[in-house]
């Protein structure tokens, strides 16, 4: 029971990803030295290995793979095959945990955006200024906002350009109500910059709420395993009922797929509630 154990708890930290600030810390704990980082810190062990695990918790049917053969040659059939299931339904959590962070990040960049070409035009900016001012700040929209800049120095509509990323869209609606209904651009931006500013609040006050619930879900997924280790500690031998029995294997299958269901149902009802 202990290889599977150990196997578990190793795909959870590789599949789930350490927050920004987490990971910076862990990044400067090795690449530092003296209390200051080395020339080769971008190209550290641990930067390096931590991209190869997200590279493979990316892709939840080889987390399975990997899992189900490791768990298999040590405990038999069926353990493998529900620690794959359990591999693939915590890489596929991760996965939609780091989409929930990656649109976060989008919607901040959006912010910036916005607020950088409102900052530029009322500032006197011409258009095609204030989209070349605000594209350095606006992250993976910086392209698009290049590329209105460059339409609207030739006098072209600049929705177009900013059309082409869903992210965008209530941008280019608002330069396109400015151009065709001659709404003062300022306002009009100004009323953008309000809108995805609630709307970024409302996300992060809702996804604020849900941390209660998500921790809840985590701790209790987890409980059974350490019931299982404070057994073993008290000489229980639960390994020996659930890996060498009929009705210890008939239990450790119902329990494994009651506890990933449980998981995986919670992620659905909190990721449906945010907006």
């Amino acid at each position: 029971m202990t290889p599977i154990a150990f196997c578990l708890l190793g795909i959870a930290v590789l599949a789930v990803p350490l927050p920004a600030p987490a990971a910076r810390r862990l990044a400067w704990l090795g690449t530092a030295r003296l209390g200051r980082p080395t020339e080769v810190s971008r190209t550290a062990v641990l930067p390096g290995a931590r991209s190869v695990a997200r590279a493979v918790a990316g892709r939840p049917w080889l987390c399975a793979a990997l899992l189900a053969v490791a768990c298999g040659a040590v405990a038999g059939l069926v353990p493998g095959v529900l620690a794959a299931a359990a591999a693939f339904a915590l890489a596929r959590c991760a996965r939609l945990l780091a989409g929930d962070r990656d649109s976060d990040r989008a919607r901040a960049e959006l912010l910036a955006a916005v607020a950088a070409l409102s900052g530029e035009y009322a500032a006197g900016a011409t258009v095609s200024g204030a989209f070349s001012a605000a594209a350095p700040v606006s992250g993976r929209h910086a392209s698009a906002m290049a590329a209105a800049a460059v339409l609207a120095a030739q006098g072209v509509e600049v929705s177009a350009a900013l059309a082409a990323e869903p992210m965008l869209a209530p941008l280019a609606v608002a330069c396109a109500i400015a151009t065709q209904g001659g709404s003062p651009l300022t306002d009009v931006l100004a009323g953008v910059h309000a809108d995805v500013a609630a709307d970024r609040a409302t996300r992060r006050a809702v996804q604020a709420a849900l941390t209660g619930p998500r921790t809840s879900a985590v701790l209790l997924a987890v409980l059974p395993a350490v019931g299982l280790g404070m057994g073993a500690a008290m000489g229980a031998h639960p390994a020996r009922v659930l890996l060498h029995t009929p009705i210890g294997l008939a239990l450790l299958t119902a329990g494994v797929m009651l506890d990933v269901a449980g998981l995986v149902w919670t992620l659905a009802l909190t990721r449906g509630a945010l907006p």
